[in-house]
């Protein structure tokens, strides 16, 4: 269904998807659910999405638990509710999901449906950069930047943020250049900050 759907066959895509939910593969009802959200080969419908994402959640779909629980916390086409957008977004999370673990973090780290936790966001930032998250990479730098559940550590800041911007990443270009004018974590160079 993926190389379907990468190759611009929607329709295929769609009956490989279904095919794949109806044999037991709960991340098919994830796929079409996110057509129907982003209205690709059909007319966008954020509440049929919701709909096929709480079913494949059902069946354990992290990536279905980690999109629905999103829905939750910002209130799509569903109610509000810090509480289970945890549940779901951090189920995600324990079954290895990198964006769920990501999102997981950030659910410590703001005191949203858990208790305020640093350390356990950046525990979580760190599962999801082991698996390339270039979003936890930078909010781990961050963490150490501005000492969020860790000591802060400027050298470290400076590691993780070199990680992403030589990748080609703007926050990690942008904060490598201001490490660079200031002389944190790195020695001082105005020509490589510029």
């Amino acid at each position: 269904g993926i190389a379907l759907l990468d190759a611009g066959d929607v329709q295929a895509a769609v009956k490989e998807f279904q095919t794949s939910y109806d044999a037991g593969e709960a991340d098919g009802a994830f796929y079409i659910g996110r057509l129907f959200e982003l209205g690709l080969g059909t007319d966008q419908d954020i509440a049929r999405s919701a709909q096929l994402y709480a079913a494949a959640a059902a069946q354990g779909s992290a990536l279905a638990q980690n999109r629905l629980g999103l829905m939750h916390l910002n209130g799509e086409s569903v109610l509000q509710d810090f509480t289970r957008a945890s549940e779901l977004i951090c189920g995600a999370a324990e079954q290895g999901d990198a964006n769920g673990q990501f999102n997981c973090g950030l659910l410590y780290s703001e005191g949203k449906g858990v208790e305020a936790d640093p350390a356990k966001a950046l525990e979580l930032w760190n599962e999801a950069a082991d698996q390339g998250n270039v979003a936890a990479i930078n909010y781990i730098a961050q963490a150490y930047r501005d000492g969020a559940g860790v000591e802060a550590d400027p050298i470290k800041a400076f590691e993780q943020f070199s990680k992403v911007g030589d990748a080609g990443n703007p926050l990690g270009l942008f904060e490598m250049a201001k490490a660079y004018e200031l002389g944190l974590g790195t020695e001082a160079d105005l020509i490589k900050a510029h």
